[in-house]
């Protein structure tokens, strides 16, 4: 739960971010998953739905 509400909170500060900024605002997996591939996608994937969750597209 702790997890999911700090992915949150740093999705929200992306959405300000690019409120602010064009073009397109890096976001990164945790480095701990770094050598865990698939683990790497899933939690990528997961931060690209809460983006598309609150209107920000991926290719931003």
């Amino acid at each position: 739960m702790t997890e999911l509400a700090a992915e949150k909170l740093l999705v929200n500060f992306g959405a300000e971010i690019l409120k602010l900024i064009p073009g397109r605002v890096s976001v990164e997996v945790d480095a701990k998953l770094s050598f865990d591939t698939d683990a790497t996608i899933i939690k990528a994937r997961h931060l690209i739905s809460l983006f598309k969750e609150i209107g920000i597209d991926k290719s931003r």
